[in-house]
């Protein structure tokens, strides 16, 4: 996990199977979801949980709840089994949410989203 004002670099982290990130964590009550929540928490990221089925936060002020401590992401596990998480973003580190796209036609994206910002 980075110190405080540390850059977290996802790209950087090493991408388990769900399989070897549970009997790596221990965690064998909680589903693959929460196992890789645990996974980004432990990296420094703070999650919070999301709407069932859904990209929306569940709880209002979701932006002060998101945390990295890894019983209050158990406690969520337990009580919210089928919902998702997501992952606070901001100082550097930002989402790009392309859905339906192709993964052929992803590169392409990527390629005009530099073009137009800069690489």
């Amino acid at each position: 996990m980075n110190e405080p004002g540390e850059e977290n670099n996802i790209a950087e982290l090493a991408h388990p199977s769900c399989a070897e990130l549970i009997s790596e964590l221990q965690e064998f009550s909680i589903s693959c979801t929460w196992a890789y929540a645990l996974f980004m928490a432990r990296h420094g990221f703070k999650v919070f949980l999301l709407k069932k089925r859904s990209k929306e936060p569940l709880f209002i002020g979701w932006q002060h709840l998101a945390t990295n401590d890894e019983n209050v992401i158990r406690d969520w596990a337990r009580s919210y089994p089928d919902y998702n998480y997501g992952i606070l973003t901001g100082n550097y580190f930002f989402v790009i949410d392309w859905d339906g796209i192709g993964p052929n036609q992803i590169e392409v994206k990527i390629t005009e989203l530099q073009a137009k910002l800069g690489t």
